[in-house]
């Protein structure tokens, strides 16, 4: 390169640090007020929801007068914190949109153009929504659901379990008290590359760019920023004791020299997700799980997720950058479950799911939920609402629980019946953030027993086009997504969720 090519690349990666600056100081301010405002309405729902339950507890009709007037509050406060939440979504955006102009990075600043469109979008509906009571009316009606959801949940623990024992388990639930929930520990681990000499090294140099594009990957221009899909993805230095050179920004002159030296150069890490993003989809699936009376508690907290050491899986090969799910439908994603996580599938561990944030997926799907045979498919003798027990879905313990295992294509099963079968979730963060904080939410509904069948209109939590879901189902998609302003899990989804539990994870409700 000529003496003023990397005259023109030094002064652009000065400007670019003076846009990475801008964005770090942006993200920090809106980060600490996001989560002063999530953290008040946590609380206040928590208060809102102990009142309800203490109500409905004492008699129905006060809990049907507790559901309006407390729902009505609870809508109120959901509004307000809605309106802030958009507020600070404009001013991140807005952030990184400053760095990326200056940063020269054309395909991330359509991205971010892109996310303020959507954010004008959440206001049009938000006002829509405050000013026609959808915000009162979803609430509301939420809280009448959850009266439903109770009296299904106690009738179906009391058959499968008796007088005695249901009783038992539904006391430990909380039932008839302040609370009533699941108990589940959930964990969440964030896939990180690091191009060290040892064991988890892993080849950078030797795999861009073809299956990899590590500009891409470290947010720098280049032909694979413009795929629409790409996850926010983060790229750092690492210094010789081995920290993240969190503070120094990596500039397109750093990986140029890297790619020239084979990974010598320099030593950097590549994690799949940022921690914000992650702790976005984990209190994400927190509130939501609370509709099929589950109470997900995670090993990392969510709060201020900047700030959290989130727990790391070793990617080391293409494969594991590219997870590989299977060869002609034949899963091989439960063995690596069992081989290199904590998850092996036996039974105490059913109530701990583990949720991998990944780098992709060879097909190019967004997550994964693996050691569950979901039955409810739309082509089968099991609708999307058949409760028979035969649609239930069921949990491998054994690799032979699977057809075959062939994990090379050379037609031979390459697992004894006997190994074991993991269990667990992965999901990727593609782009545009709205949609992609609800994919964790999706990938633990199929852990805990939901399937796509009977899931039509973007109104739903459990909806794949891919497995032929309908965007739009005429009779109730419009009313639920302007009622609720976001996809949300449905009344079958309480049923089915239950019935897996108690069914298949009878132990857990025991082990409470």
């Amino acid at each position: 390169m000529a003496w003023w090519d990397d005259v023109v690349e030094f002064a652009g990666s000065v400007v670019g640090a003076a846009g990475d600056v801008v964005e770090g100081a942006v993200d920090a301010v809106t980060e600490v007020a996001e989560e002063v405002t999530e953290t008040v309405t946590d609380v206040a729902d928590a208060g809102l929801d102990a009142m309800r339950d203490a109500a409905a507890a004492i008699s129905p009709a006060l809990g049907a007068i507790a559901n309006v007037g407390l729902g009505v509050i609870k809508g109120a406060v959901h509004a307000v914190t809605d309106a802030f939440g958009i507020a600070f979504d404009i001013l991140r955006n807005v952030g990184k949109l400053i760095s990326d102009i200056l940063h020269l990075n054309l395909a991330d600043v359509i991205g971010d153009l892109g996310n303020l469109v959507i954010n004008i979008g959440q206001a049009v509906v938000w006002a829509l929504r405050v000013i026609f009571g959808a915000y009162f009316g979803k609430e509301v009606s939420d809280y009448f659901m959850r009266d439903r959801a109770l009296t299904f949940i106690r009738t179906l623990i009391i058959g499968e379990f008796g007088k005695t024992e249901g009783e038992a388990i539904l006391s430990k639930l909380g039932s008839g008290t302040t609370h009533f929930g699941l108990p589940i520990n959930a964990s969440v681990r964030i896939m990180r590359a690091d191009s060290s000499a040892g064991a988890d090294s892993f080849p950078f140099a030797a795999l861009h760019p073809k299956t990899l594009d590590l500009f891409a990957l470290a947010g720098l221009l280049s032909f694979n920023s413009f795929r629409i899909a790409r996850g926010r993805t983060r790229v750092v230095q690492v210094d010789a004791a081995g920290n993240d050179m969190w503070w120094w920004p990596m500039t397109r002159s750093a990986i140029r020299s890297f790619l020239a030296s084979g990974g010598t150069s320099i030593r950097i890490r590549a994690y799949a997700i940022t921690s914000y993003a992650a702790g976005r989809a984990m209190r994400t699936a927190f509130r939501k799980f609370k509709k099929l009376c589950i109470d997900l508690k995670w090993g990392t907290s969510f709060n201020l997720p900047s700030l959290q050491a989130f727990v790391t899986q070793p990617c080391r090969n293409a494969r594991e950058f590219s997870f590989f799910a299977g060869i002609d439908g034949n899963p091989i994603d439960a063995l690596w479950f069992a081989q290199n996580t904590p998850r092996d599938g036996q039974p105490d561990q059913d109530g701990m799911p583990l949720s991998i944030a990944i780098f992709g997926f060879e097909d190019g799907k967004f997550g994964l939920t693996t050691g569950r045979t979901i039955n409810r498919g739309r082509l089968s003798a099991c609708g999307g609402h058949s409760t028979a027990d035969t649609c239930i879905t069921g949990i491998p313990r054994q690799a032979g629980d699977y057809l075959t295992l062939d994990t090379d294509g050379d037609g031979t099963n390459d697992a004894a019946p006997a190994d074991a079968c993991g269990c667990g979730v992965t999901w990727r963060d593609p782009w545009p953030p709205y949609f992609s904080r609800v994919v964790l939410t999706h990938e633990l509904g199929h852990y805990f027993g939901l399937a796509h069948a009977g899931h039509d209109g973007i109104d739903k939590i459990m909806i794949s086009t891919a497995d032929g879901s309908s965007r739009w189902d005429w009779s109730d998609s419009w009313w639920r997504l302007w009622l609720h302003g976001d996809a949300e899990f449905v009344e079958e989804d309480v049923e089915h969720a239950w019935r897996f539990i108690v069914k298949k994870m009878p132990h857990v409700l025991r082990a409470l």
